[in-house]
């Protein structure tokens, strides 16, 4: 139970910061300042941060097909593959 504790304490820390940041970025947006990075910017940093998708389990199945002939890992070749059609959106303008 303990383990559990500390998990459900931890949790409600990283709730209680994402809280505040998303505070944060609602007042700096109400004050009128906006973010100066285009998203050809934003796509070369090197910042990652993690997301949970839900897939189903076909497409689950193909990207781990594709990951694996392309020898990525899973994750790899989901962001290969959503940056690939990000360009493709900014190459149409």
């Amino acid at each position: 139970m303990k383990l559990r504790g500390e998990w459900h304490k931890r949790n409600k820390d990283n709730k209680n910061v994402d809280e505040s940041n998303k505070r944060n970025e609602t007042q700096q947006t109400q004050q009128g300042a906006v973010c100066d990075i285009s998203m050809e910017e934003a796509m070369k940093t090197e910042e990652t941060k993690v997301v949970g998708v839900r897939l189903e389990i076909l497409m689950r199945s193909a990207l781990a097909a594709k990951a694996k002939e392309n020898d990525r890992s899973m994750s790899k070749e989901i962001v290969y593959r959503l940056r690939k059609s990000l360009e493709q959106e900014l190459d149409r303008g």
